[in-house]
């Protein structure tokens, strides 16, 4: 019985001097690093349109996607912003995505017309890659719908190459992408790995 005290005593006193030691239990310090919301003062206004109606279609229930993009190589990262769109029949505005190019001061400045962007569609994902290797990244826009292949121009434009690329169709619920170099090709991506609201997946080369 005494042993056993003992024991629990000497449990109790390596415990407490575990907590002395590590802080565990402790109250954390007041953090130093504070965020704020700086959206409007940077001058990003984009508002994400999900075309709801009242019908609650799937689409409706998912944010947009977004990607940071050095589209111009002057080494300060733009922001590129996938939007939705109205449904036919009821159209109440016209919507599309958003680039907004990085002005070096803590500002942005939309770009989307300049760039070629201004493309109305229901877009769901965004992956950013230099599909062809030229030295710029192309966006790929995955969509309810018709999937969008942009290619950077390198001149501060991009143009549409989804025919082209061969990727036209077929127009399903497509969510998110990656560039993906399965031939392991240093620098080279030659492939695109898709996800689809019905949980599959399709590999695109």
């Amino acid at each position: 019985m005494v042993k056993r005290s003992l024991a629990t005593i000497l449990v109790f006193a390596l415990a407490i001097l575990l907590v002395e030691q590590t802080g565990i239990g402790a109250t954390p310090e007041a953090s130093t690093v504070q965020f704020r919301d700086v959206t409007q003062q940077a001058g990003l206004h984009f508002v994400h349109n999900n075309g709801a109606f009242g019908k609650k279609f799937l689409p409706e229930t998912m944010g947009p996607g977004v990607a940071f993009i050095d589209y111009d190589n002057d080494g300060w990262p733009d922001i590129f912003l996938v939007n939705g769109m109205d449904w036919p029949g009821h159209v109440q505005r016209h919507s599309t995505p958003k680039l907004y190019h990085n002005n070096h001061d803590g500002t942005f400045t939309d770009v989307t017309h300049k760039a070629g962007l201004d493309v109305e569609m229901f877009g769901m994902g965004v992956a950013v890659g230099d599909y062809d290797n030229d030295g710029y990244d192309d966006l790929f826009v995955t969509a309810y719908g018709q999937n969008h292949l942009f290619h950077n121009n390198g001149n501060g434009t991009f143009t549409d190459v989804t025919q082209k690329a061969g990727l036209l169709g077929p127009k399903e619920f497509s969510t998110s992408a990656a560039w993906v170099d399965s031939t392991v090709s240093p620098g080279k991506m030659r492939q695109l790995m898709l996800a689809t609201a019905r949980c599959g997946r399709a590999l695109l080369a």
